[in-house]
């Protein structure tokens, strides 16, 4: 928001133009006060925050990496909760870097994963300066650290396609156009088994297959954050926000599981199960499985393998045909889909045969613990140096904190309202705030440079260890010089304008009018 947009908005506020108690040149001035409180200790700031952060909570992890010059490269940073977070959901994680988000052009780097509600969740982000396997290297190994985890187990065409069946296609496609010998098409079968999703059949992905889209609507939520001309400090604290907003969000999600009763649309009693222990997101994925088991899908023959297996013949509305194995004795079932095995929910094929063996709940195994809802949750990853009844109590601090603010702008709103209240809520709110100023004077009577300090949760360093880092050069930074030919055929499509300072018309303003060259 620009500094003209805050001060009419805090024109609003507080109710008028006269109660501001300063003029827009003051916040203009307050705000080119408050970048040169920065200057030359960005870096310094922020390693100086992120020490205080450890200090306060240990579970708080961090690490940088400087050059010869003592400038910052690399920087790297994780809270309590995030790890928390992990530890329920970092069963499948999504890495991905994006630009533009500081004046330095360092490349901003989110680990993102899903959770519960199948929404982007952020793990912990980095920093980095040069796009090389060194620094990518660096941020991982940063990564596993923070984690506690010795490695990553698994870096990741229809995926109803069986490995066999893609290797037959590819053929004749490459025989069709006559790119069997095609160098680059020779080369990327090579690694088929890196990059096809048929070859991914058989792991866990937790809705993450297609990581690009995740990864770019994580990226398009931190622009809402950032900017190309925020300082370090500016950019963790954007970071910050944007955390509280992800996790608040979270916390919506998380009380529409406890108040909201979703609507069953068959009268199946796993259908009314499933409810119960899925979050509403997820309950819906699954209500519509049930909803296709019933009316989009038949079974054409039912094979009995031997006294404890029945295979199921399934074929669905698309007019394909899977296999479910059926196990009498231990209530259990497997698709030719393998739907369960990638996103860990049961598929439409295997509810059809639940319902014809009369199977009123999910069996325990196919119950996937990542999926219920959050008071039902237990950590799947187990990492060494996290009190989670700590991370708990911050987070209770934290929405006690958003209460008390809530409950003071209400409050206020409610005596603007009844004029017979205004004048005692406004003696309690005098009296409270004498009580605080004496206990918080030094704070209260701060000059201007503890205000600001108080602002950026820094103070100005005075001896710098860490210098900030040169502005760099990569993908996705900066923008193409335009010639003088393209800016004069842009130009020649605007509607001239005439200027106070000359009097004539054209495209210049008063910093760039040819009357201040003579």
């Amino acid at each position: 928001m620009g500094i003209m947009k805050s001060y009419r908005l805090f024109k609003e506020t507080v109710g008028g133009y006269d109660k501001i108690g300063a003029t827009a040149v003051d916040f203009k001035n307050f705000r080119r006060d408050l970048k040169a409180y920065i200057a030359g200790g960005d870096a310094q700031m922020v390693i100086d925050k992120l020490f205080r952060k450890h200090e306060t909570c240990s579970a708080f992890h961090f690490e940088y990496d400087v050059d010869d010059n003592d400038q910052l490269t690399r920087l790297f940073w994780c809270d309590p909760v995030a790890r928390k977070n992990y530890a329920m959901f970092g069963d499948v994680v999504s890495f991905d870097a994006t630009y533009e988000t500081n004046r330095y052009n360092m490349i901003f780097a989110p680990f993102t994963g899903v959770d519960n509600h199948q929404k982007c969740i952020t793990f912990v982000a980095g920093l980095i300066n040069k796009e090389d396997d060194e620094s990518y290297a660096w941020l991982f190994r940063c990564f596993l650290n923070a984690m506690g985890i010795s490695k990553l187990n698994a870096i990741v065409w229809s995926h109803y396609l069986e490995p066999a069946d893609f290797v037959m296609q590819w053929q004749n496609l490459m025989a069709e156009y006559n790119l069997e010998s095609h160098k680059w098409f020779t080369k990327i079968f090579q690694i088929r088994t890196t990059w096809i999703p048929a070859y991914f059949r058989d792991l866990f992905m937790g809705g993450l297959l297609r990581t690009t889209s995740r990864s770019e609507s994580e990226n398009s939520f931190f622009d809402d954050f950032t900017g190309q001309n925020f300082s370090l400090v500016e950019l963790l604290m954007q970071f910050e926000s944007a955390m509280d907003s992800q996790r608040h969000k979270n916390a919506d999600y998380n009380a529409d599981d406890e108040a909201c009763y979703p609507e069953f649309k068959t009268p199946l009693d796993i259908e009314k199960h499933a409810s119960s222990v899925y979050t509403l997101t997820i309950f819906y994925d699954v209500q519509a499985e049930i909803c296709a088991a019933c009316f989009s899908c038949r079974v054409l023959q039912v094979e009995e393998l031997d006294d404890q297996h029945n295979q199921y013949l399934v074929k669905d509305n698309r007019g394909m045909t899977f296999t479910v194995r059926y196990s009498r004795i231990q209530g259990t079932a497997t698709c030719s889909c393998k739907h369960y095995m990638r996103i860990g929910l049961l598929c439409r094929h295997i509810f059809l045969v639940f319902k014809d063996e009369n199977i009123r709940k999910i069996p325990d195994p196919y119950i996937n613990p990542r999926w219920c809802k959050t008071k039902l949750l237990k950590p799947m990853i187990n990492i060494p140096d996290i009190d989670f009844d700590a991370v708990t109590a911050v987070e209770g601090r934290k929405t006690a904190l958003n209460r008390l603010w809530s409950d003071i702008h209400y409050c206020v709103a409610a005596a603007e309202q009844k004029p017979d209240l205004f004048d005692g809520f406004s003696k309690v709110i005098q009296q409270q705030k004498n009580i605080l100023q004496n206990a918080l004077q030094s704070n209260l009577t701060s000059p201007q440079d503890q205000i600001f300090e108080s602002f950026y949760g820094a103070s100005a360093p005075s001896n710098i260890t860490v210098r900030p880092p040169q502005q760099v050069h990569n993908k996705g930074g900066g923008k193409r010089i335009k010639s003088a030919l393209e800016i004069s055929i842009e130009q020649g499509k605007k509607n001239k304008r005439m200027f106070k300072t000359c009097r004539e018309m054209g495209f210049h303003d008063s910093r760039n009018c040819p009357l201040n060259k003579q």
